[in-house]
This record gives C-alpha cells, structure tokens and sequence, in this order.
C-alpha cells in the first residue's frame, strides 16, 4: 500500500509539473502570435509587388536567365530571392528620365561567395529591363532584418497595427545614394530606416 502510495504521489506530481510547463508553452506561443500580428501589416504592405504581372513573368525561365547575366562574372552561382521582390520608389530625377506608366521593381540575390546584392527592374508591360545592380554587405530585405526593424521602430510614434512599408532609394544631395525603408502609419507618422554597412538603423531624416 505504502509503495501504491508513494507512485500515485509521485504521478500527481509529475502532472502538474507537466500542467505547469504547458502553461507556460501557451504564453510563448501567445506572445509569438502577438509579435508576428504586430509584423504582419509591414510585411504584407512590403511585397504587395509579388500580386504584379512583373512578377509572374520574372518567374519564366528566360528572365531568370536573363537576371543570371546581369549578375556577371564576379558572383559566383548567384540565387535571386524571388520572395523578396517589392515594388521600389527612385527619386524623381531618376524616374523622370523613364518612359510614363512604367512600374519600378527590386529583387535581392545571395552567391556561394559570401555576396550579397539587389537589382533594380523596369516593367513596361512587354518586358523587364535592368536599370542597376548593386551589391550589398547583406541582404537589403525587410524580412531578412524584421527583428532589427521592430527594435528601431520602438523608438518611434509609428502605429504598427497600421504601418505600411516601403522600399526606397534617397538622394538627399549629402550623404547621396541611400537605401531605406519608408514606414508610415493611418496617422501621418513616419520614419525612414536605412540599410547602412552595420545593419538597419533609424534616420534622422523623414
């Protein structure tokens, strides 16, 4: 009776033990719901490109090809990211010297060489042309750096369950040429967060 005892004891304990650990599972699992909500209207906003015909036919053989050309030599066994393609904003000195109705668009690429890059795409309707490729110290991708995004965006107003995002290239005339995320809410609020060589970091620009 006594080592009847002792199991039944030993198996309640061992029940709440399991009780307690599943507790604590599901307020993991809660907050890694809540997080992935809070990303989620960036995120979508971000690769709202993907719904294009440009990138339906970026999918067809020949311009995967063609994407492997621009690359050239220098980067080895390139592999483009096709989930990373987004719709892209160059400043207007840039985009006023392009035919009227044309659709910017960018595409990163990773190689076994340790480099990274983006191509900037031109889509008329008929085809997709390159308008530059340049090459990155990482990827210049918004979910590649979503951990690093959310940190800087806690440091400002941005109302994240109605932030958008998108990709953009700056030339403020000073630092030149600059990568960044345009973030902004229903509100008004916005931020700028720029792929700099250490990482994304926030801009003092708007």
């Amino acid at each position: 009776m006594k080592r009847t005892g002792f199991i039944l004891e030993l198996l309640l304990i061992l029940s709440v033990g399991i009780l307690a650990w599943g507790g604590t599972a599901n307020k993991l699992t809660a907050a890694e719901i809540e997080k992935t909500d809070m990303q989620e209207p960036l995120l979508a906003s971000y690769y709202e490109g993907q719904e294009s015909r440009a990138y339906k036919m970026l999918q067809k053989s020949i311009f995967k090809k063609l994407l492997d050309q621009w690359t050239g030599e220098d980067v080895h066994n390139p592999v483009w990211n096709y989930d990373s393609f987004t719709a892209y904003q160059l400043p207007d000195s840039d985009r006023d010297s392009l035919p009227s109705g044309t659709e910017i668009y960018c595409c990163t690429y990773s190689a076994d060489n340790g480099k990274y890059g983006f191509a900037v795409i031109a889509y008329e309707g008929s085809g997709l042309s390159k308008i530059c490729l340049e090459e990155t110290l990482y990827p210049f991708d918004l979910k590649e750096n979503i951990e690093d995004v959310m940190e800087e965006l806690k440091k400002t107003d941005i109302d994240l369950s109605t932030a958008s995002a998108v990709r953009e290239r700056i030339n403020d005339g000073k630092q030149g040429i600059t990568e960044v995320v345009r973030i902004t809410d229903r509100k008004g609020n916005s931020c700028l967060l720029l792929f700099d060589e250490k990482g994304v970091a926030l801009s003092e620009q708007k």
